[in-house]
């Protein structure tokens, strides 16, 4: 196979990319999302520019500074959807940590109403209330620490973040910059694209056939 960081049909919807990730994850991520007719047509159509050195080099700068991006892009989403996995995970725990707690504060209330109202029965619901303000202790502690993983979790989160919106923003501009190029460089690349694949479907848009499986 050539090598060449451009291929034709990497997506349905775009004639020429630069691969964000290796040529098997791609293969891979065909396989897998998409419905077995596409992913067929896909693996079929996406093959190496064979004449890189013709495309133009701004295009391809635009494209390569693109491709840098969405790798860095998958990269921190990659690290801000595990750290908010982690997230959500520390505030299931501080729900139910929580939610015992209010378990154990409903029945302090209950036994501390028995101790007020049944004085016969003092000795018997003081004993119960002790018990029962021990294990509130016992969960409110239980509580406290689950509030702090939750909010070291919650801080790594927040510090991803901007991150993310920055990347995404740089992202966007680069998106911005290839459709410009694209516009610019159509009919150079239309003309390449005939050249190299003469049997291919693409009709300016898209590549796949009209029939639906």
């Amino acid at each position: 196979m050539v090598k060449s960081a451009f291929y034709w049909h990497v997506v349905h919807d775009a004639l020429c990319e630069v691969l964000p990730v290796s040529f098997e994850a791609r293969v891979e991520y065909a396989k897998t999302t998409k419905p077995q007719y596409e992913a067929d047509f896909v693996l079929q159509m996406m093959k190496p520019v064979m004449h890189p050195e013709r495309l133009p080099s701004e295009w391809k700068v635009a494209y390569q500074e693109l491709a840098v991006l969405a790798r860095k892009r998958i990269q921190i989403y990659q690290t801000w959807n595990e750290a908010h996995e982690r997230w959500r995970k520390a505030y299931k725990e501080w729900e139910e940590a929580y939610s015992e707690w209010e378990e154990a504060e409903q029945r302090r209330k209950e036994t501390d109403l028995k101790w007020k109202d049944v004085d016969k029965r003092m000795e018997g619901v003081r004993q119960a209330w002790a018990e029962a303000t021990l294990a509130r202790e016992y969960v409110d502690k239980k509580l406290k620490q689950a509030n702090l993983k939750w909010l070291e979790v919650n801080k790594k989160w927040e510090e991803s973040y901007p991150m993310w919106e920055k990347v995404q923003l740089d992202w966007e501009k680069a998106r911005q910059r290839r459709h410009e190029v694209d516009e610019k460089y159509h009919h150079e690349i239309e003309a390449l694209h005939k050249e190299e694949c003469p049997n291919c479907p693409w009709d300016g848009m898209m590549m796949f056939p009209i029939q639906t499986p």
